[in-house]
C-alpha cells in the first residue's frame, strides 16, 4: 500500500471516531500523493461529515475522483466554503471542465484555489467566467494563479466581474500568455463604479510603462481596491518589476497616490491603495506614500501627505500666502491637530512667513496683510 493510501487510511479511521469535521488539508507531496481511488473513497465520507474547509492541493486526481468532488460541490446540501485544490490537474484535459461544471450551480463555496493547474483547457476557464457570472454565487476569493489564462479568458473573467458584486480578491498572476488585451479589460472593470475588488494579483505578468499608465487612469476615482500586485519579470534570485517599469511608470504610480501640483490635488489623490512589487520596496520615495496609504485611514493619509510634499520635501509659500487669512488658522490647525507629529514641518512654515506670523504673538496685521484684507 502506497504512502497516499496509508494516509487515506488514517483519515477513515479518525474520521470514523468523529461526529463532525469542519476542516481538512490533504496536501501532498511527491511521495505521498493521494490516488484516485483513495479519493473517490474519502470524499462521499468527508460530505456527511458537513466538511467546510478543504485543503487537498498537489495529489493528482483522476475520473473517478474528480467526479466525486463535482457531484459534492453541485449538491444542494454541499456545506464546503473554502477549498485549495492548486496542482491537481495533468494531461486529462475532460477533468478540470467536469470540476468546473460541479462548480455552476455551488451556492456555498467562499473561496477557491485553482492555482498551479496548468493543463486546464480554455473551454473550462470559459465555464468557470459562467460561474463568475452566476448571481447565486457566493466566491469572494479566486486563485488561478500559474495558470494559462489567454486573453479570451481574461476578458470574460474581466467582464463577468463588472456584475459581479461578491468577489473581493483575485489571483491572476503569472499568466504569462495574457497581453495588453486582458490588462485593458481589467483596466475598464477597476474603472468601473461596479468595481468591488480589493485584491488584485497581476503580478509576474509582462506588465510595463504602458500597462501601468493604464491602470493608473482606470484607479484614479477607485476608492475600493486595496492592493495590486505588479511583480513582473524573474531574475536569478527572485521576482522583481524593475526590468520592464521605467521612470515613466513609476511617475505614474507616483502621482496616482500623491499628485503635488496642488494642495487639492494631492487630497484628491487615491489614499486607499497599495502596491506590491514582491519582497522588495517600491524605488525613491513612491514606497513611502503607497506605505502612507496602507497604515492609515484616508482621511488621515491625505492629510499627512500633504504634511510631506507640501511641507516638509518643499514649501511653496506663494499658496499660502494667497489663502484667505479667515481660511489659514483652521487649515493649520487640521494639519497639526495630531500634535508634535508635524512640530518640524510646522517650524518651516511658520518661519517663511514672517511677514504675518510673530513667533511671540502668533498672527500679526502687518502692511502686507492689511493691504491684502482690502484687496480682498
Amino acid at each position: 500500500m502506497g504512502g497516499g493510501h496509508k494516509r487515506v487510511s488514517n483519515v477513515l479511521r479518525c474520521l470514523s471516531k468523529f461526529s463532525s469535521l469542519k476542516e481538512l488539508e490533504l496536501d501532498s507531496e511527491m511521495e505521498a500523493r493521494l490516488s484516485d481511488e483513495a479519493i473517490s473513497m474519502l470524499i462521499p465520507v468527508l460530505r456527511n461529515h458537513q466538511l467546510e474547509s478543504l485543503s487537498i492541493s498537489y495529489n493528482g486526481i483522476g475520473w473517478n475522483g474528480c467526479r466525486e468532488l463535482a457531484n459534492w460541490l453541485s449538491s444542494p446540501s454541499c456545506t464546503l466554503q473554502k477549498l485549495h485544490f492548486s496542482s491537481n490537474f495533468y494531461e486529462e484535459t475532460t477533468l478540470p471542465t467536469m470540476f468546473v461544471e460541479g462548480m455552476v450551480s455551488n451556492t456555498s463555496l467562499t473561496s477557491l484555489n485553482l492555482s498551479m493547474n496548468r493543463d486546464v483547457p480554455s473551454r473550462a476557464w470559459r465555464r468557470l467566467v459562467t460561474v463568475l457570472q452566476n448571481p447565486n454565487s457566493m466566491l469572494e476569493q479566486l486563485d488561478v494563479s500559474y495558470c494559462i489564462i489567454e486573453d479570451d479568458v481574461a476578458i470574460g473573467i474581466a467582464r463577468a466581474l463588472h456584475g459581479n458584486r461578491r468577489l473581493k480578491n483575485l489571483g491572476i498572476g503569472s499568466s504569462t500568455h495574457m497581453t495588453i488585451a486582458g490588462f485593458r479589460a481589467f483596466a475598464s472593470l477597476l474603472q468601473s463604479p461596479d468595481c468591488v475588488l480589493e485584491i488584485l494579483n497581476l503580478g509576474h505578468n509582462q506588465v510595463n510603462d504602458e500597462i501601468v499608465i493604464m491602470l493608473t487612469n482606470a484607479l484614479a476615482n477607485n476608492h475600493t481596491l486595496k492592493t495590486i500586485c505588479l511583480s513582473t519579470a524573474q531574475s536569478n534570485e527572485h521576482w522583481t518589476a524593475t526590468r520592464s517599469i521605467t521612470s515613466v511608470g513609476w511617475d505614474a504610480l507616483l502621482n496616482l497616490v500623491c499628485n503635488v501640483s496642488s494642495i487639492e490635488d494631492t487630497y484628491q489623490s487615491n489614499h486607499t491603495l497599495y502596491i506590491s512589487i514582491g519582497h522588495h520596496s517600491l524605488p525613491g520615495n513612491i514606497d513611502s506614500y503607497f506605505r502612507l496609504n496602507k497604515g492609515n485611514e484616508p482621511k488621515d493619509a491625505a492629510r499627512k501627505k500633504i504634511l510631506k510634499a507640501h511641507f516638509t520635501e518643499k514649501i511653496d509659500m506663494q499658496r499660502f500666502i494667497d489663502m484667505d487669512l479667515g481660511v489659514l488658522p483652521h487649515f493649520l490647525a487640521w494639519m497639526g491637530r495630531d500634535g508634535t507629529e508635524i512640530s518640524t514641518s510646522m517650524y518651516l512654515f511658520v518661519g517663511n512667513m514672517p511677514l504675518i506670523y510673530d513667533f511671540c504673538g502668533g498672527l500679526k496685521p502687518s502692511d502686507n496683510v492689511q493691504k491684502k484684507q482690502k484687496v480682498v
